[in-house]
């Protein structure tokens, strides 16, 4: 249930001046778990790694709320890198409507197949799971995932 969020949700091009936004939610959202599995944050990596070309932004009523990081691996295949939302949007629905967009606008562009990497114990793992994802390959801390959507 998107409680009206929807109404009021723009989706934009990342600009490079979005990277500190896009770098402080993903901070904040993964650290913790990145610390946890991989010793820790890296900022110098994180920065290295910034594709705006790749990112879109999540406004709500103008203010950003988050970003996903979708690209392609091939013709056929997409790859989600990263889907971040502030936490007071969180729990409502969001995270699936813009799955639903991403799968729609790749499966428009010949896309069968997306494809992610998530760490075993994020709820993410289960939420993608409940959305038809399933497990392709188990990396220890993390495991890929894959659907088809055609």
């Amino acid at each position: 249930m998107l409680l009206g969020i929807n109404k009021n949700l723009t989706l934009r091009p990342c600009l490079d001046s979005d990277y500190g936004a896009v770098y402080d939610l993903s901070a904040e959202n993964m650290s913790a778990a990145v610390a946890k599995h991989w010793g820790g944050w890296d900022a110098d990596l994180f920065r290295k790694d910034f594709r705006p070309g790749q990112i879109t932004i999540i406004e709500h009523k103008g203010n950003f709320i988050g970003f996903f990081d979708f690209s392609r691996q091939t013709s056929a295949v997409g790859y989600l890198h990263n889907i971040q939302l502030k936490k007071d949007f969180q729990g409502q629905g969001l995270g699936r409507y813009l799955l639903d967009k991403i799968e729609s606008q790749a499966r428009q562009e010949g896309c069968r197949e997306i494809r992610l990497r998530v760490f075993k114990d994020l709820p993410a793992r289960k939420f993608y799971e409940h959305l038809g994802y399933i497990i392709t390959d188990d990396n220890g801390d993390s495991v890929d995932m894959a659907k088809t959507i055609v």
